[in-house]
């Protein structure tokens, strides 16, 4: 009859807080273990019962119903043991629970499919008494890959006591989760690990991190730098990639870590291993950190070299706008107008440096830039010279550096769109100022046929349209789809400035 019960009233135990899906309750113990059973729910198979008094610690009703012959490994719908969940509730009240499952012979190394069994949450979450007795009340030896994952859990909680529990009960040490040891910055148990001959190596996680890459950046830097160095004593490969790319230096150096830095070139790493797609002097310099830049530098990294994205250092630095930085690069002969990627998800064909520095609105670093002489027409990602860039962000002051630097007023990007056109659409009545003292051209168009006045009519700048007429803007120059600028201003809904324009 139990095999044709429905389940499904069951299925979400211990999933959810409404009322309609917590677990059917059981009765308290009563003195009489029939008494006890008779009062168990009729729908309810007695293996489910026996998991879930187990979860609740309440051994009398668990004895009962192994007493009744309820085999002691049955298992809730997920899969888990009845023996998982008493180890899971914890506490003080589940020791009774837990001891008489182990009587009636309960497999602690029953797996719910998942990778879960008693052995496994017990190494998780100790105590290391609780797994000594899973252990020593086991039918059959665990074997060694149960033992593996048991000490794999104990390492993602960082539970040395229950680690060395498991060691000394056999568990194979080859392929020991160094990693999970390292992320705790427990050194001991690294050391205790590498002299049972844990594979100081070992990739492991999605992208193949080994234990030197994964202590390079950790936190703080006096963690990560007593770890790689005790890494590197035991033979850590310090040149060894993830599969996307990254090496020890090049993540120490993403951390910006100097400290770390300095100990992996002492230790043979290479500014630029063979297979690495990340330049550790890109990543520096995305991090802004000097320190770890002019270590690289020092150990010969090339200050020009593109990494697998198309990020230079140079670049990289400018978009953080980290002024010694960017000197330290151009003192190492970086080229200003060499193009690069910048961050970690650009794309494109990149920008000069000077591009990115006035994007990033960085005063200080356009000055230095230009000193270095950056070609100030050297165009961004969408064709816009560094001038129309400025334009754009309403920044005179980033114009004026520009302009005296022979910036050319009336260039154009690909749809005719020039500084002065820019400005006037933003409404920037210095910058306009500065341009038209440049004698940018009033009469230019885009390739739709605007003009600067049409671009401040359709934005309703009438400050802006009366500097443009004081300058001569002619008012009768048809523009986009055969407007006048008046007719654009009245298009767009500026009724007052359309007035103007028609006087």
């Amino acid at each position: 009859m139990a095999a044709r019960l429905d389940y499904s009233r069951f299925d979400h135990i211990g999933d959810s807080e409404s009322e309609e899906e917590k677990p059917p309750e059981v009765p308290h113990p009563a003195a009489d273990a029939s008494d006890v059973l008779s009062e168990l729910p009729s729908d309810l198979p007695r293996d489910l019962a026996l998991v879930l008094a187990a979860r609740q610690g309440q051994h009398n009703l668990v004895e009962a119903l192994l007493k009744s012959r309820v085999e002691a490994n049955a298992a809730d719908p997920h899969g888990g043991s009845a023996l998982l969940r008493a180890v899971e509730s914890g506490g003080v009240q589940a020791r009774p629970t837990i001891e008489a499952l182990l009587t009636a012979k309960a497999n602690p190394c029953q797996d719910n499919g998942a990778g879960e069994s008693a052995l496994s949450s017990a190494s998780s979450n100790g105590p290391a008494e609780l797994l000594k007795a899973l252990l020593a009340a086991a039918v059959q030896v665990p074997s060694p890959a149960a033992l593996s994952a048991a000490l794999a859990a104990a390492a993602a909680k960082g539970n040395r006591a229950t680690a060395e529990v498991l060691l000394d009960a056999g568990a194979p040490a080859a392929n020991a989760a160094l990693h999970s040891w390292v992320g705790h910055a427990d050194t001991g148990m690294v050391q205790y690990l590498a002299e049972k001959r844990a594979n100081v190596n070992l990739a492991q996680g999605d992208d193949g991190e080994t234990s030197i890459t994964r202590a390079s950046r950790l936190s703080p830097e006096e963690s990560a730098e007593q770890l790689v160095q005790l890494l590197c004593d035991l033979r850590a490969d310090v040149n060894q990639s993830t599969s996307k790319g990254l090496t020890p230096l090049a993540a120490a150096s993403r951390a910006g870590a100097a400290k770390v830095v300095q100990r992996l070139l002492e230790c043979k790493a290479s500014v630029q291993p063979e297979g690495s797609t990340i330049s550790p002097l890109v990543a520096a310099s995305t991090a802004g950190s000097v320190l770890a830049a002019r270590l690289l530098l020092a150990a010969r990294a090339s200050p020009e070299t593109a990494d697998a994205a198309g990020r230079r250092p140079l670049g990289c630095a400018a978009a953080t706008g980290n002024l010694e930085l960017c000197r330290l690069l151009l003192g190492t002969r970086a080229d200003p107008n060499q193009r690069s990627r910048a961050g970690e998800t650009s794309e494109g064909p990149g920008a000069a440096a000077l591009a990115i520095a006035v994007s990033a609105g960085h005063k200080a670093l356009v000055e230095e830039l230009l000193d270095a002489r950056a070609d100030p027409e050297d165009v961004s990602e969408r064709g816009q010279s560094p001038l129309m860039l400025a334009a754009g962000l309403s920044r005179r002051d980033l114009c004026d550096e520009l302009l005296a630097a022979s910036a050319q007023a009336n260039g154009t990007d690909p749809e005719g769109k020039s500084a002065l056109l820019l400005a006037a659409g933003a409404g920037c009545l210095p910058v306009c100022e500065v341009l038209l003292e440049a004698r940018a051209d009033l009469a230019q168009r885009t390739l739709a046929g605007a003009c600067a006045l049409d671009s401040a009519a359709a934005n309703g700048h009438e400050a802006v349209c009366r500097m443009l007429l004081d300058a001569r803007a002619d008012l009768a120059l048809v523009g986009p789809v055969g407007r006048t600028p008046a007719e654009v201003a009245d298009f767009a809904g500026h009724a007052s400035l359309a007035e103007m324009l028609r006087r």
